[in-house]
Order: structure tokens, then C-alpha cells, then sequence
């Protein structure tokens, strides 16, 4: 599970390095924030079951 999040931590940091990259076109920045939407959603699910696996 920790894995799990480090990756999708991992892949969270390398979206917002490519929206901070200068000339993206409007239709790469949807792109970049359309994945780094479903990252964080990735990320806030894995965070929940993680705390829900501390919590036992």
C-alpha cells in the first residue's frame, strides 16, 4: 500500500514539473490537469484506506 502512494506521490510531482514547463499549448495543459485531477483522486483514495488500515 505505501508503494502504492509514494508512486502516485511520485507521479503528482512529475505533473505540476510539466504544468510549470513554459510554451505548453492550452490543449497540453488540459491534458496535465486532467491526469493530475485523477491523480489526486487516486491519492486521497489510497490516503483513506491507508488511515482506514491504521485505524484497526
Amino acid at each position: 500500500m505505501l508503494n502504492e502512494l509514494k508512486d502516485e506521490c511520485l507521479t503528482c510531482i512529475k505533473l505540476i514539473n510539466q504544468l510549470e514547463l513554459d510554451n505548453l499549448s492550452e490543449e497540453q495543459v488540459d491534458e496535465l490537469l486532467g491526469e493530475l485531477t485523477a491523480s489526486v483522486t487516486h491519492l486521497n483514495t489510497q490516503s483513506n484506506n491507508i488511515k482506514e488500515e491504521i485505524e484497526k
